[in-house]
């Protein structure tokens, strides 16, 4: 094989593989480059919502407030149901609260 032969099939290889980026990149695949575990420093938002491996949310923990006006995390499932939730009084004192049935435990 002479230069120009090689040459030749060194530029189709590379049309080859610059055609596959491309079109990988148009048809939505998405591939991880690293699946390496970020660590925030503060993260604010005013809900989160877990979801599980079908992206249908199990969890949600969000702010809310009794009706006197005092805020409180609360945890719902999937359905809306309070199950469980956390709040700190004016005096310093926490409560977490669960709930089971409509009965609540402390």
């Amino acid at each position: 094989m002479n230069f120009k032969q090689k040459l030749g099939y060194m530029c189709i290889g590379c049309l080859f593989t610059i055609t596959g980026y491309i079109l990988a990149s148009l048809s939505g695949i998405i591939t991880p480059v690293q699946k390496d575990e970020q660590v925030f420093d503060k993260i604010v938002c005013k809900q989160l919502e877990v979801v599980n491996e079908e992206k249908k949310p199990v969890a949600i923990i969000g702010v809310t407030e009794d009706g006197n006006g005092n805020g409180f995390i609360a945890v719902l499932n999937a359905a809306g149901k309070l199950g469980a939730r956390i709040r700190v009084t004016e005096d310093g004192n926490g409560f977490i609260e669960t709930y089971k049935g409509g009965w609540r435990s402390h």
